[in-house]
């Protein structure tokens, strides 16, 4: 009774109720098909235990310390999804992006997000990694662009409800670089799915950036004395870094707009007179052709330069749009600063 009290001036003050236990819907009851959606397998995860992924892939998954239900499933036969459970509920849902291609699921931001009383959930996008060809399937490819992220957000949604017997309060997304470009995709197609997101180094325009990592790959294979090495690029992030990290007015190693970041890549040549580390002429003149408006056959300029004029703000760490869930807001959703200062708050790209 005394419990009850606390939890209702808590709820009337607008403050969050603590971790909660599920309503009394066990685990493997969510298994079985509702609709388009087929749960495979859910299964209790005891704390500690090791969690893998039939899928692999490069999101290994941190070490769990908390009692969980792990839902694997299907939408529409082929979409890939995972969902994550804790006992202790936090009433919030976290959506963690895949990068690349997809084909795989991001264990690692659901790990690491679960021990914090989140529900988590990722998507394959509905193919495998392994899978050869899978773009040349139209369907597969909406389900990648768009499609799949938003109907494990709906299935999500619903089957957190089922297992805890109330609905999601919030929900949240992050992802980084491919996992960016679903972030901004959710936002522009289907505002209601999340209250917020963390966009790291999103990859919007796909078949340009494409064409420009092939572009500068053949570039360096065609002059390879002036190839750029793992130094060189380094020293230019750490340049641009510190040159453009503060035109937000935070420092944080993070470049808010590189549109705005007019960098002279002379500061880099090595000459007399250079201040310790530089980056030799060849090699200045390649990363100048790298970050300069792509040129086709007849001279015509392809897509905005990756950064104004001087400059290209390369790697996640310079430019990634880190956005801060609170800046955002989706559609019937108006989060507070309590439901702000719950959301998850680091780069995701780390």
């Amino acid at each position: 009774m005394f419990l009850s009290l606390i939890a209702l001036v808590m709820q009337l003050a607008g403050l969050p109720a603590s971790a909660e236990e599920p309503a009394g819907f066990r685990c493997s009851d969510l298994a079985g098909r509702n609709g388009d959606v087929e749960i495979i397998r859910a299964t209790n995860i005891a704390p500690g235990s090791a969690v893998k992924s039939e899928a692999g892939g490069y999101y290994s998954a941190q070490p769990v310390n908390v009692p969980f239900c792990r839902v694997e499933g299907l939408i529409e036969g082929d979409i890939g999804f995972e969902l994550w459970l804790p006992e202790s509920w936090n009433g919030r849902l976290l959506g963690a992006g895949v990068g690349g291609d997809a084909g795989v699921y991001n264990l690692a931001d659901m790990s690491l997000r679960i021990g914090q009383g989140f529900a988590t959930v990722t998507t394959d996008t509905g193919h495998k990694a392994n899978e050869e060809h899978w773009m040349l399937d139209g369907r597969k490819r909406d389900n990648y662009e768009h499609r799949a992220v938003h109907l494990t957000a709906q299935a999500a949604r619903k089957l957190a409800k089922e297992y805890y017997g109330r609905p999601v309060d919030h929900a949240y997304f992050t992802g980084c670089s491919g996992g960016g470009r679903q972030a901004l995709k959710e936002m522009q197609l289907y505002p209601h799915d999340y209250d917020g997101v963390l966009a790291g180094a999103p990859a919007p325009y796909m078949p340009l950036q494409s064409v420009r990592m092939l572009w500068f790959s053949l570039e360096q294979q065609k002059y390879p004395d002036a190839a750029l090495s793992d130094a060189d690029w380094s020293l230019y992030e750490r340049r641009v870094t510190r040159q453009c990290d503060a035109d937000d007015n935070v420092t944080d190693g993070i470049i808010e707009n590189p549109a705005t970041c007019d960098f002279d890549l002379s500061q880099l040549a090595c000459s007399a007179d250079a201040d310790g580390e530089c980056i030799a002429a060849p090699q200045l003149a390649m990363l100048a052709r790298i970050v300069s408006p792509m040129r086709d056959s007849s001279g015509g300029s392809h897509g905005p330069r990756p950064v104004s004029r001087r400059s290209h703000a390369t790697g996640a760490s310079i430019s990634a749009s880190a956005g801060n869930v609170g800046r955002w807001r989706a559609g019937r959703s108006r989060l507070g600063r309590n439901d702000v200062r719950q959301a998850p708050r680091s780069r995701p790209c780390q």
